[in-house]
């Protein structure tokens, strides 16, 4: 039976409709497979993505930072300052040396370097004046005047300091035992009530080092002739400015704090010592010289000599061995061959300069440095040479020269650091030529300073007489107003050519003779 048209078309739309239900079904399943993520899924994987990326960066830079440690380590000094002291000295041999303290060597204790000498010909050759001359005793009263060269800054990392300010003690069984022995607090005590100090003494040196520590510079030295440049000192009181050195003005800084005990670690002042001897340590070059010496040159090598020397043997810090070894190794390669020292390395010497030198190499053998027994029996003869009275009880200050009180004075203490006995002739006759020029009657510091210390040692109602004479005539001397409070103002001779800082350091080292040195052997 044939359909009828009406219902082949019911038929054919039922079809059509029964594909368009199975086409919606897979377009709906087609949709629900490709809808977009939910948004907390979204926000997790960014927060996971910003983690990683912060694990990579802190990874990276952890990577730079061992990178930078790695490259600092070995250029700490030379990054700091172009030709600073490396931490080895160059090998070299130096036969016959007196060792005191029976160490085999090291590479804490190397010897000089063998470029020494090429260093020294070039500073002969390019020595100037002569600055230190000894002056008519006229008193200085300089205006200060603004430093004219670009100060030198060092990038100074401070040395290692305890926690506590407990004084220092000198180290049991060294032989910095009888040097520096009398610079711990009981110490000190005593040797200033038994030895003729005051409490008025003792309280000048309180001032003297607050004055010190109100002018040293934020790097750590201090200056001859710019302290009035620091923070505060604009009330006019600070003048008297001296010559250009700086390592000269840093050592004469640091070496009345030591005196009282201070030290890197221990001390009211451990901050200060810290910053100067690591000033001084970046300020030697690699053969042992001072690079800021400026007018004071060998002066200021023995200076700071001295000052390496003391902290080394206070302590026993290994560290500062190599340091101080160098610039002792400069003093002994710039000797002259008469025996002397001077301005420049090796040219004929002058007792003034002298005497810097001879307490550096004491200093170095309490340390227990190395240094030439020849180098002593060179300076004997040369004392031999300047000596004005055939006892050596006066001295000049070079050949043929005639005596003088400070030259005397130096003259007499460099003996007795190369070997005279107290019982020798020549200092019986040289402490009674000294009571006859008491301090009041010749203004110059220098020779106050060397004098006190000739007088200490000898003893007797000879250092009585003369501790008379000097303790309280400095006390009353010492300025108490203003930023200048607790210095000493210049007196004549040389003061005027070292300036207020290095009559200060001088008068205070003068006031701590009591406990500074306690023995001449």
């Amino acid at each position: 039976m044939i359909p009828s048209l009406k219902l082949l078309r019911y038929r054919h739309m039922a079809k059509c409709s029964e594909n368009r239900k199975s086409t919606s079904v897979i377009d709906s399943q087609r949709v629900g497979f490709a809808r977009p993520v939910s948004i907390s899924t979204v926000i997790a994987i960014l927060m996971i993505a910003f983690c990683v990326l912060i694990a990579l960066l802190i990874a990276i830079s952890k990577s730079n930072e061992t990178l930078g440690s790695i490259n600092a380590g070995g250029a700490t000094i030379e990054g700091g300052r172009a030709g600073s002291a490396t931490s080895v000295a160059p090998e070299s041999v130096q036969p016959n040396f007196v060792d005191n303290d029976g160490t085999e060597e090291t590479e804490l204790n190397a010897p000089a370097s063998k470029d020494i000498s090429v260093h020294v010909d070039t500073a002969v050759a390019a020595a100037k004046a002569e600055p230190f001359e000894e002056k008519s005793n006229v008193a200085a009263d300089a205006v200060a005047r603004p430093k004219t060269a670009e100060q030198k800054l060092f990038l100074i990392t401070p040395l290692s300091a305890s926690g506590t300010s407990s004084p220092w003690r000198s180290p049991n069984g060294t032989d910095a035992r009888n040097f520096f022995s009398g610079r711990d607090a009981d110490s000190r005590k005593t040797l200033v009530e038994t030895g003729g100090g005051s409490v008025e003494s003792e309280a000048a040196v309180e001032l003297g080092l607050a004055w010190l520590a109100r002018h040293q510079h934020k790097d750590g030295h201090w200056s001859l002739d710019a302290f009035h440049q620091a923070v505060g000192c604009d009330d006019g009181s600070c003048t008297m400015p001296g010559a250009s050195s700086d390592t000269a003005g840093t050592a004469l800084g640091v070496l009345p704090f030591l005196a009282a005990g201070n030290t890197h670690k221990d001390g009211t002042y451990r901050g200060e010592v810290s910053r100067a001897i690591e000033w001084l340590i970046h300020d030697l070059d690699k053969t042992g010289a001072f690079k800021s010496n400026g007018a004071g040159s060998m002066y200021a090598q023995g200076q700071g000599a001295i000052a390496l020397c003391e902290i080394l043997a206070m302590t026993r810090d290994r560290k500062f061995r190599p340091s101080a070894q160098r610039a002792i190794d400069f003093i002994v390669s710039s000797q002259h061959s008469a025996g002397g020292w001077r301005y420049a390395p090796r040219t004929a010497g002058d007792t003034s300069v002298l005497g810097w030198q001879v307490l550096a190499l004491k200093s170095a053998m309490q340390a227990g440095l190395k240094v030439p027994k020849s180098t002593f029996s060179k300076t004997a003869q040369f004392l031999d040479s300047v000596q004005a009275h055939k006892s050596g009880a006066t001295y000049g200050y070079m050949p043929g020269r005639q005596e003088s009180p400070a030259m005397s004075a130096e003259g007499l203490l460099s003996r007795i650091y190369t070997g005279w006995k107290l019982d020798a002739a020549g200092l019986k006759l040289g402490t009674e030529y000294l009571l006859t020029v008491m301090p009041q009657t010749h203004p110059d510091i220098y020779y106050w300073y060397y004098a006190t210390q000739v007088m200490h040692k000898y003893g007797g109602t000879t250092w009585t007489r003369w501790n008379t004479g000097i303790r309280d005539f400095l006390i009353a001397r010492q300025d108490q107003a203003g930023h200048a409070r607790g210095s000493w103002p210049v007196a004549g001779g040389h003061d005027s050519t070292g300036g207020r800082l290095y009559a200060t350091s001088l008068c205070l080292l003068t006031l701590q003779v009591y406990y500074r040195h306690t023995s001449g052997k």
